[in-house]
């Protein structure tokens, strides 16, 4: 009988020591990861991890040397595995920052003059063209024309204005002054009808403006916002081909 009570005593003592060398166990995991979380750097992680084996191997030594019985805690070399690698990981971006660093340092700084590179023709894809039809070659009247033209304005999402006019009074006084017609009769010269206005019209791209020069000294010449765009139209009254009189 004394011998069971002994062999209980000793059970009741072991399973109460490992009942708090449980506790302690979680306890100490608890404030590792709480060390985890609260770390803002890997280095702060790599020392949490660091201070949680040292936790770990006193309450080993501490265990091992409350009793013969008690069982020992051996230490963790997957915590000071996953710490080691930590510390290179940390050192390696140290050192991947600092060679940024010195390549921002070495690289000039872009100028502001700097402006973007317009696309060729080459550079668009084909979806982006814009196909319209070809344009009237004649049209019966100045109105006819204007309908024509804000029609193709409106497809091509271009702005088509009026450069330069030529009046009806002035192509008849320029015929006049020719050599080989000077003298003769308005009969005999062929005159634009006045009542037809104007007698030619020149239309550009509003991107084709050239630029207008400021007076000198005191102010500068102002550049304008133009692409020196090529487009250009002429529109000019000419006799029908079925009725010779009419335009």
């Amino acid at each position: 009988m004394a011998r069971t009570h002994k062999t209980a005593q000793i059970k009741a003592q072991m399973a109460e020591t490992a009942r708090i060398e449980e506790e302690e166990a979680r306890r100490r995991e608890e404030v590792r990861i709480a060390d985890l979380d609260s770390a803002r750097t890997r280095s702060e992680k790599a020392g949490a991890l660091v201070r949680a084996g040292e936790r770990q191997n006193v309450g080993s030594t501490d265990s091992s040397t409350s009793g013969a019985n008690a069982p020992v805690v051996n230490k963790d070399p997957d915590a000071e595995e996953s710490a080691d690698k930590e510390e290179d990981e940390d050192k390696e971006e140290n050192e991947e920052e600092e060679e940024a660093e010195g390549e921002l340092e070495e690289k000039p700084p872009a100028s502001r003059d700097t402006k973007g590179k317009k696309r060729t023709l080459s550079d668009v894809e084909d979806e982006e063209l814009v196909r319209v039809s070809a344009f009237k070659k004649e049209h019966d009247s100045w109105a006819s024309l204007e309908v024509s033209l804000r029609e193709y304005m409106n497809t091509t999402h271009q702005k088509i204005v009026i450069k330069e006019v030529i009046h009806t009074a002035r192509r008849n006084a320029a015929l006049r002054s020719q050599v080989r017609l000077k003298g003769r009769p308005d009969s005999e010269i062929p005159l634009v009808p006045a009542q037809l206005e104007p007698y030619q019209r020149k239309y550009i791209c509003t991107h084709g403006w050239s630029e207008r020069e400021r007076s000198t000294e005191k102010r500068t010449s102002h550049a304008l916002r133009r692409t020196d765009c090529p487009f250009q139209m002429l529109a000019q009254l000419t006799k029908k081909t079925v009725d010779p009189g009419a335009f």
